[in-house]
């Protein structure tokens, strides 16, 4: 719960919330689930109509860049589903070499990357898996 505002599943099951505001709620999927969900929310202990969104397998992101020199990168990435292993990092010199990838403590969803380019390299990074790549992130 966060700001008095929880989101459910039709099952039941409460999604984690990352951010909530007067006009905007901000919640993870789990990795596996249906191409429509039906989601409801409760605030201050009232529910709301429940309500469908459409899924996709995968919706990559770029939240966050930090260099770390001589071409290695930290990259904070959301929406990569069940298919974590079939990521590809792109940058304007070709593809980047993934160190490690692991997902982030108490952030739902959210993964860092450690990736390794061409030192000196400058442009954009994308992500891409199954097919869907990211928009670009200039580092």
């Amino acid at each position: 719960m966060l700001g008095g505002v929880r989101v459910y599943r039709k099952d039941g099951t409460a999604l984690p919330l990352l951010r909530v505001s007067s006009s905007r709620i901000d919640f993870a999927l789990p990795a596996r689930l249906n191409a429509q969900e039906t989601l409801t929310i409760r605030h201050s202990g009232l529910d709301s109509a429940n309500f469908s969104i459409r899924t996709a397998p995968v919706a990559p992101s770029i939240e966050a860049i930090r260099p770390l020199g001589m071409g290695a990168y930290e990259i904070h990435v959301r929406g990569l589903g069940a298919l974590i292993d079939r990521l590809r990092v792109l940058y304007s010199g070709g593809r980047a070499d993934i160190l490690e990838t692991e997902p982030v403590a108490g952030r739902p969803g959210l993964y860092r990357i450690s990736a390794m380019i061409e030192p000196g390299a400058h442009g954009e990074f994308r992500l891409e898996a199954a097919g869907v790549r990211s928009a670009p992130f200039p580092f």
